[in-house]
């Protein structure tokens, strides 16, 4: 799956911004002052748990094992790990939207049965949207009115009862 450049920049910069953070966590844990220390371990102790559900709120024994247990924690949290992939997840290329006279100059077909530009006439024709488009024209043309949703709809329900009933297919009513 691709991503679009925005999202793709979003996301390196959060994945960016954090390891940054982390790297600057491991550098300067043996500066923090033991009464600042016990505060952060406190403090990020009651947002995150540990692998076996226990909450990280008891001082570790070194500073150390603390860090990397909440650094540990962070590269598991769903929030960053769907941030990484996106930026790991190669750039959407902008799509391009081409008017109806260029895809006719290109080689697109206009289909004569719902007057759609189609780039695979056969495997249009094969679609629902050709044939729910050909089968309104036709009940357009038959009763004299354009709009004719409420009839539209009463089709498409007997339609779905007779494939409920298995008689669809075999009287050749459905298609």
């Amino acid at each position: 799956m691709s991503v679009t450049q925005e999202t793709h920049d979003n996301a390196t910069t959060f994945t960016e911004k954090l390891t940054l953070i982390m790297d600057t966590m491991d550098d300067i844990v043996h500066l923090i002052p033991e009464q600042d220390y016990l505060r952060i371990v406190n403090t990020l102790g009651s947002l995150y748990t540990d692998e076996e559900n226990n909450r990280i709120d008891a001082v570790p024994e070194t500073r150390y094992v603390f860090i990397h247990r909440v650094r540990e924690h962070i590269r598991r949290d769903p929030i960053v790990t769907a941030q990484r992939t996106r930026a790991e997840r190669p750039i959407r290329q902008r799509q391009i939207i081409r008017d109806d006279v260029w895809k006719l100059e290109n080689g697109f077909t206009m289909c004569c049965k719902c007057d759609r530009i189609v780039q695979n006439l056969e495997t249009h024709q094969e679609s629902d949207v050709c044939k729910r488009i050909e089968n309104s024209k036709k009940l357009s043309i038959t009763t004299g009115v354009s709009n004719n949703t409420k009839k539209a709809k009463a089709i498409v329900k007997i339609k779905n009862a007779l494939i409920k009933c298995g008689r669809g297919e075999r009287n050749g009513i459905i298609g």
